[in-house]
């Protein structure tokens, strides 16, 4: 018998053999991690995240903007769903899951905080996404990271330092 099975960890063939669902699940490193359904506020601003950033990419193929759930492969065993995420260099294949490293990863917070805060740091760093975006509809905010490392926490204007000519207003998000 696996060593994983015994545990109850889930192989990345057994995940990938899960059916297609439009429910978050994420698989890292063997456990399947599958949250609540976020609020609406969540749902609200991760739309308005992507309208943004989806607005801003138009003018500049072949960037591709991912929404969740779709699965990115960071690494074997590692399989999220960002909220939103971005490719420079657009997608490389149609099949799933994708298997490039995000430029730009967002996550909206919600209902468990710390997953996004510390896990989801913690993976995209190692995996070598170049920035992450912490949004906060509570706090009205934005925590910009590299690495393990907070850039700057603004509640005004969101700037990328990987797409220097993405902005984002953060008014235009928590209207």
């Amino acid at each position: 018998m696996d060593s994983a099975a015994q545990y109850g960890l889930v192989s990345e063939q057994d995940f990938l053999a899960l059916p297609e669902s439009n429910q978050h699940v994420e698989l890292l490193d063997g456990e399947v991690y599958m949250p609540p359904a976020p609020s609406p506020m969540h749902q609200t601003v991760v739309g308005r995240v992507f309208r943004e950033i989806s607005t801003w990419a138009d003018a500049r193929a072949p960037i591709f903007v991912g929404l969740a759930p779709l699965d990115v492969r960071l690494a074997p065993n590692r399989i999220v769903q960002p909220d939103v995420f971005v490719l420079r260099n657009g997608l490389t294949s149609l099949d799933g899951p994708i298997g490039q490293i995000p430029d730009l990863v967002v996550e909206v917070l919600s209902h468990n905080r710390s997953h996004d805060r510390i896990t989801k740091r913690l993976v995209y760093a190692q995996a070598g996404v170049p920035e992450y975006w912490i949004v906060d509809p509570a706090d009205r905010s934005v925590e910009l990271c590299s690495g393990l490392h907070t850039i700057e926490v603004t509640r005004e204007r969101a700037l990328s330092r990987v797409f220097p000519d993405l902005a984002i207003d953060l008014s235009q998000l928590f209207r």
